[in-house]
């Protein structure tokens, strides 16, 4: 099921790694533009983040969702080493229900889907703690582990953990239930036990307080720095960092001038050869009537390299951008993703990426609209 950034009951804004957010309390963050700055392309989106397949964490420009999340919504934690937990093994439901400050230690033990997991894979959690590394013989599943991470609604998100526990409860004997691919039926309401969720499940939830570990780890450096390490599950084999699928060239401060004059009156561009925007209202500057003007394969742009049509155009949840993906044959890489908007009664075009083929460029459309993208990342290239 697609999960919009639009659904979600109760929004709060945060400061965290010093940039101010809106956080909702379905996962999704925007980030807002630095007073007196220029803005820059992920500011004032609304966005799930973007999948790391190698840890399964959702990131917003290099930061975890999970932490800005819970830094809206959870109580500072009284103590620095916390790491965030996703209390359903789920990495990509950052809703405020599923995370948790805690130590690794507490994590790997308190946690008793994690806990199963472990003992799973390694016989027992006393093996694990003599040997962490005992993890590292299941590094070829890591795509298979991730795979079925995905944002839920709060539905979703209760049936899944529902169907964990019975597992941790009964199956946890099974190493093979970790290891495999899992498919959307980790979502359904009725558990692999073959118990259908009951109304009361929905209306007290079904997260309970985490247990008391059997461990419990102290917080003084002396003792601490005996103590075992005990990798957040299942980070045992990549640190919590994102994949980096593009540099971070879109977060660099602009060149002067952002953006240049176009061929067409009131419109400006991102790029240096002068074009014109075919499409453009003459007469007025409203983003809807732009939109209207944009139909599937309609001439979006010309300049000297040749015309672009339009492939599919649509508006932001906040009605102040326009998405636009357009198609040019004549182009080395034939496919481009831009954003248009009204800026110091302007029209802003600003290229977000080009791609040699299709499957790249609806890639980017689904990450520059905020939308999460459930396919492997394709070869394209971010524009310049």
């Amino acid at each position: 099921m697609n999960v919009s950034v639009n659904d979600f009951k109760e929004e709060r804004e945060c400061d965290f790694k010093g940039e101010h957010y809106s956080v909702r309390d379905n996962g999704a963050v925007k980030r807002h533009c630095r007073a007196g700055k220029r803005r820059r392309m992920l500011d004032d989106s609304w966005s799930f983040g973007m999948k790391d397949n190698k840890s399964g964490y959702l990131f917003f420009s290099g930061i975890g969702v999970h932490r800005i999340v819970a830094a809206a919504f959870l109580e500072e934690p009284d103590y620095e080493n916390y790491v965030v937990d996703h209390i359903d093994t789920n990495r990509c439901n950052n809703r405020p229900e599923n995370l948790r400050y805690c130590t690794r230690l507490e994590n790997a033990l308190s946690n008793p889907i994690t806990r199963a997991k472990i003992v799973a894979l390694c016989g027992s959690i006393e093996r694990f703690i003599e040997n962490p590394s005992i993890l590292k013989s299941y590094s070829a599943c890591d795509e298979k582990k991730y795979g079925w991470m995905r944002t839920v609604t709060p539905e979703e998100a209760k049936a899944s953990f529902a169907n964990w526990q019975t597992w941790a409860s009964q199956h946890h004997d099974n190493p093979d239930y970790v290891a495999k691919p899992l498919d959307d039926s980790i979502f359904s309401v009725r558990t692999r036990s073959g118990r259908k969720l009951s109304p009361s499940d929905f209306e007290f939830g079904i997260f309970p307080p985490p247990e008391e570990p059997p461990v419990s780890p102290s917080t003084s450096s002396s003792e601490s720095i005996e103590m075992p390490y005990i990798p957040h599950w299942p980070d045992y084999l990549a640190d919590e960092k994102p994949l980096e699928l593009h540099p971070t060239e879109q977060e660099k401060e602009p060149q002067q001038p952002l953006f240049l004059p176009s061929a067409t009156p009131n419109c400006r561009q991102s790029w240096s050869t002068p074009t014109e925007f075919l499409c453009a209202p003459k007469n007025e500057l409203s983003v809807e009537s732009y939109l209207n003007q944009l139909k599937q394969g309609a001439v979006y742009s010309r300049n000297r390299y040749g015309e672009q049509t339009v492939v599919k155009a649509e508006l932001s949840a906040d009605k102040q951008r326009i998405f636009l993906m357009s198609y040019d044959p004549n182009a080395m890489k034939h496919w481009y993703v831009s954003e248009i908007y009204i800026e110091n009664g302007n029209y802003i075009h600003n290229l977000y990426s080009s791609a040699f083929d299709e499957e790249g460029a609806e890639y980017h459309f689904c990450t520059m609209s905020g939308k999460e993208w459930d396919k492997p990342v394709p070869g394209s290239t971010y524009a310049d």
